[in-house]
């Protein structure tokens, strides 16, 4: 849990070492009830770099196939957003039921994937807007009020910045101060790529999720948004360096935050997940192409995973009434 609590923003580590020290024994949950022993997999490739304790599944012969863990690499991101629609309309025809999450580090890079999802005829709902409970809605719409962006801007860490801005660690109640960490960390994005204050402000809005937490369908997110919440299926797009990590992750810390991110985004899946990345992207103000590497997580995936062609043929062979039901 170290991973999930650490990405929230609490200190986990030293609550641990804390505890250690006062109790003569601890009993430490690593069975998981929720993701494939194939997802798992995944999350457990990632543990070197989040802190996290390597999980089992609690019942791993009830995943029909043992679930599926991929990766895919393209040339552009058209295709690979190609590729996640015919992954989107293959599964929905089998398992209408299903929900999928497609998720990207930020909204920018989700752009191709939006415009194909959105231009066929399946169900796509958007989670781009902070949701949240009156609490922290005041909080956040306080701290933004008396931002300084220029500061917040040149800050050698910006999220940081903006969690001391908002009070975070003086937050006693654990459920505001994880709402109010994921809020700020969906500001932070945004305020990074440029969007200004009163934009964010008008953005937020208080209530619940209760209609995008159960409706089948694409689900398009990105990672600080929908927290705590599991799909069917995940594909991340977009796992470039620069991209995943955030090319404004420049210290070690930052980079495991960075890994942390990508867990999370992963361990939303139940059946399965595929991480997919394109070498060549175009910049969303210029249109210049820029040749892009994979991720340096790409190879700490990499033996929890199966290629693209691997991937489709555990597809084309599962055991879709089983899966469909579970």
């Amino acid at each position: 849990m170290r991973k999930v609590y650490g990405f929230a923003g609490a200190r986990p580590d030293e609550i641990d070492r804390q505890i250690r020290l006062e109790c003569s024994g601890v009993i430490e949950f690593a069975e998981s009830h929720r993701s494939s022993p194939a997802v798992l997999g995944m999350v457990n490739a990632l543990c070197s770099l989040t802190g996290g304790t390597e999980l089992t599944s609690a019942k791993p012969d009830s995943w029909p196939g043992g679930g599926l863990a991929g990766q895919a690499i393209f040339d552009t991101p058209d295709a690979e957003a190609n590729w996640a629609l015919r992954f989107s309309q293959f599964i929905l025809a089998r398992a209408p039921n299903h929900r999928i999450g497609i998720v990207t580090r930020t909204a920018g890079r989700r752009r191709f994937i939006e415009a194909v999802v959105e231009a066929s005829d399946l169900p796509s709902y958007r989670w781009d807007d902070g949701v949240l409970d009156t609490d922290t809605a005041r909080i956040v719409k306080a701290t933004l009020s008396r931002l300084g962006v220029g500061d917040f801007l040149a800050a050698s860490d910006p999220l940081e910045y903006l969690r001391l801005a908002a009070g975070l660690n003086g937050v006693q109640d654990p459920s505001i101060r994880e709402s109010l960490s994921e809020a700020l960390n969906w500001c932070c994005d945004l305020l990074q790529e440029g969007v200004d204050v009163s934009s964010i402000k008008s953005r937020i809005r208080v209530g619940d999720d209760s209609t995008l937490l159960t409706v089948p369908g694409v689900h398009l997110l990105t990672g600080h948004v929908g927290k705590g919440q599991q799909f069917d299926w995940v594909l991340v797009v977009g796992a470039e360096e620069g991209s995943i990590p955030d090319f404004r992750a420049r210290t070690e810390a930052a980079i495991h935050e960075e890994a942390r991110i990508l867990s999370v985004m992963v361990s939303r899946a139940r059946h399965g997940a595929v991480v997919m990345c394109a070498r060549n992207v175009p910049a969303a103000t210029t249109g210049v192409v820029y040749s892009k590497q994979p991720s340096r997580f790409w190879s700490t995936l990499a033996p929890a995973c199966v290629d693209s062609p691997t991937a489709i043929a555990w597809l084309q062979t599962a055991q879709w009434d089983e899966i469909r039901g579970r």
